[in-house]
This record gives C-alpha cells, sequence and structure tokens, in this order.
C-alpha cells in the first residue's frame, strides 16, 4: 500500500474550493484526485464533492454532514467513525470500504455501490513498478442508518452487523450473500429487500442429512449421499464430531455452531458465517475457506493443513483462507502447514504456537494478534 499524504484542513480546503468551482462551471476549476490520501478527522461539513476521487484514502472521523458525495469514487476508503449525516451519496462507489461505527443517519445512498472491492495501486519500492491488489469486503458494521435512503443500493458479501435501519428506506437493495444480524431480518425495513433465503427443509431434515453423507464419506455410496448443505442457517446448531469431508456448504450460516472434533476435510465453505463457532480439533484439512467469516471463532488444534492423496499421483489439496475474516479467532496450535492465506484478516487473533510453514501469507493482516512461538516460514 502506498503511504498516504496527509492534508492539513487549510490544504484541503484550498483543492475543495477548486473543485467547487469545476461542479460550477466556472473557469479555473480542477476535480479534486484524493486518492490515498490521509484526511482523517477532517471537516467536509455541506462541501460539494460531487464527482471527486477519494480511492483508498483514510478517512476516519471526518465530518461530512450534508456533503455532497454523489457519484464520488471512495472505493475501498476507510470511513470509520466518520459522520454523514444527511450527506449525499448517491451512485457513490464505496466498493471495499469500511463505514464500521460511522453515522449514516438521514443519508441518501441511492444506487450507491458497497460490494467487495479490488484495491489496486503502483508499487515502486526496490526500483521496481508492479501492481499490488487488495481484496477488500465492504463493512457496514455498528452503523446508525436511522431514515437513510438506501434505495436499489448494492450491498451483496457486505458485513452489516449491529446496524440500526431504524426508518431507512431499502427498496430495491441488494443484500444477497451480505452476513446480517438475526434480529434485523424481522425489521420491517427490510420486507423489500432481496436478501439470501435459506432453505428451511436441510434444517429440519439435519440428522438424516448428516447420517447419509456419513454413509457417503466412509465409501457407503449405496445407503448415502454427499450433502448439499450451501445456503442453510443452521446457527446454534450442536454437530459436533460430524463426518462433512467433502460437503458442499457455501454461503452457509453455521453462527455459535459446535463443530469441535469434526471431519470437514476438502469440505466446500466458502463465503460461509461462522462467528464464533467451535471447531476446535476439527479436521479441516485442504477445506475452501475462501471469504468465509470466522471472526471469533474457535479453533484451537485445527488441522488447516494440505490432505494429499494415498495414490500414486501424489496429489495435494492445500486449505483455501483467501481473504477470509478471522478477526480476533483462536487459532492456538493450529496447523496452517502450506494454507493460501492471502489477504485475510487476522486482526487481534491468537496464533500462539499455530505452525504457518510454508503458508501463503502475502496481503494478510496480522494487526494485533499474538505470536508467540508460532512457526512460521511463508511464502
Amino acid at each position: 500500500m502506498p503511504e498516504k499524504k496527509m492534508l492539513t484542513q487549510a490544504e484541503f480546503a484550498v483543492i475543495v474550493r477548486a473543485h467547487q468551482t469545476l461542479q460550477a462551471g466556472r473557469a479555473g476549476g480542477q476535480r479534486a484526485n484524493l486518492a490515498f490520501h490521509d484526511l482523517r478527522g477532517l471537516d467536509m461539513t455541506r462541501a460539494n464533492l460531487s464527482d471527486a476521487d477519494f480511492t483508498g484514502c483514510d478517512l476516519q472521523r471526518v465530518r461530512a454532514v450534508q456533503t455532497k458525495l454523489a457519484r464520488t469514487l471512495l472505493f475501498g476508503t476507510d470511513l470509520r467513525v466518520a459522520t454523514l449525516h444527511h450527506a449525499d451519496l448517491t451512485r457513490a462507489d464505496l466498493r471495499g470500504g469500511c463505514l464500521r461505527g460511522a453515522d449514516l443517519s438521514d443519508a441518501t445512498l441511492v444506487d450507491a455501490d458497497m460490494r467487495e472491492g479490488v484495491l489496486a495501486w503502483h508499487d515502486g519500492s526496490n526500483g521496481v513498478q508492479a501492481v499490488e491488489y487488495k481484496h477488500q469486503n465492504a463493512e457496514v458494521s455498528a452503523v446508525n442508518a436511522q431514515r437513510a435512503d438506501f434505495s436499489s443500493a448494492k450491498m451483496s458479501g457486505a458485513m452489516v452487523v449491529q446496524t440500526d435501519f431504524a426508518d431507512a428506506v431499502l427498496r430495491n437493495a441488494d443484500l444477497t450473500g451480505a452476513i446480517l444480524d438475526p434480529d434485523a431480518l424481522e425489521a420491517p425495513e427490510l420486507r423489500s429487500v432481496e436478501l439470501p433465503k435459506a432453505d428451511p427443509d436441510i434444517a429440519d431434515r439435519l440428522g438424516e442429512i448428516l447420517a447419509s453423507h456419513r454413509n457417503w464419506a466412509e465409501g457407503n455410496k449405496a445407503a448415502g449421499e454427499r450433502a448439499n448443505l450451501s445456503g442453510a442457517d443452521l446457527r446454534g446448531r450442536n454437530m459436533q464430531g460430524s463426518n462433512l469431508a467433502a460437503a458442499l456448504m457455501t454461503s452457509i450460516i453455521l453462527k455459535d455452531v459446535d463443530l469441535s472434533n469434526s471431519i470437514l476435510a476438502m469440505a466446500n465453505l466458502s463465503r460461509a458465517d461462522m462467528r464464533a463457532a467451535d471447531l476446535s480439533e476439527a479436521d479441516m484439512r485442504g477445506t475452501n475457506l475462501e471469504r468465509a467469516t470466522l471472526n471469533g471463532a474457535v479453533m484451537t488444534g485445527c488441522n488447516l493443513g494440505p490432505l494429499r492423496s494415498s495414490g500414486s499421483g501424489g496429489r495435494v489439496w492445500r486449505c483455501v483462507l483467501s481473504h477470509a475474516r478471522l478477526c480476533r479467532t483462536d487459532l492456538r496450535n493450529a496447523k496452517l502447514t502450506e494454507a493460501d492465506l492471502r489477504g485475510a484478516d487476522l486482526i487481534g487473533a491468537n496464533l500462539a504456537e499455530a505452525s504457518f510453514n510454508g503458508a501463503k501469507l502475502k496481503g494478510a493482516c496480522l494487526d494485533g494478534a499474538n505470536m508467540d512461538a508460532a512457526r512460521i516460514s511463508a511464502k
């Protein structure tokens, strides 16, 4: 990530005036190009910054009350705890942005794009010019969105938890694949929203499905079949010791589930919601956890290493955790040998005595992680 240029309030005001001159169609104006700047804490109240470029900016704690930000590029920006009360963000590009703790009350976000984004920049360090990429999921957690207008906004795949949507307008908003608090699903404001739909039949038949899959996984194909639990809502279930090897479980909700001592080798758990799940001592060799959310999960002693075939071909399946969320996850003594952790979020994770030998960690965030006695020989 390039070093961000910090601006004072006075320097920012000069840029705003030139941009507003351009917006007014007067001579001498210039578009505000503030990509990869550090603007933390600045006051943008009532400024007209529509069509400006804030790509990759640090906008933490900015004050943007009644600010015009229509069609503005806010791609990959950090807007944590920003005040955007009554701001106009119509058609703004907020892909990959973080709005955790922001005030969006009475804001207009019609047609705003708040999906996952891939932030790109040129890295000229060591005299080599190269393009670097960083995948970022949009986050709208702990946001005050009272009376905000999200009509036709694109929020698929975003993290939307502990957000207050009281009296908000979410008409035609797309929240498919988003992680939502269960209480939020009952809110009247979400009745016209496009939401992921869980199949209730799967939850009702879970015992039967697990028994059938166990037979299939143990080679008794005639007495069972491979489980497809994709999209199911199984939060809070006790599934301790289950055999779900090679099961299809994409976008499944397993929040607070007990899967300790389970076999999940080769399972497809991409984009799964596994917050606060108990996966201690689970066999997860070769499992696909791409873009899964495992914040606060217990994964002590979990085996996330490679699965090697016993045949002559010597095929190897490695665990995929690329762009997964593992904030505050307990991974003590876990095996992550040769795992793909590129772009993973491991902020505050407990990685004491975990093994990362041969793991891919490029772009992974380890801020605040406990690395005591961790074994790392990463690629």
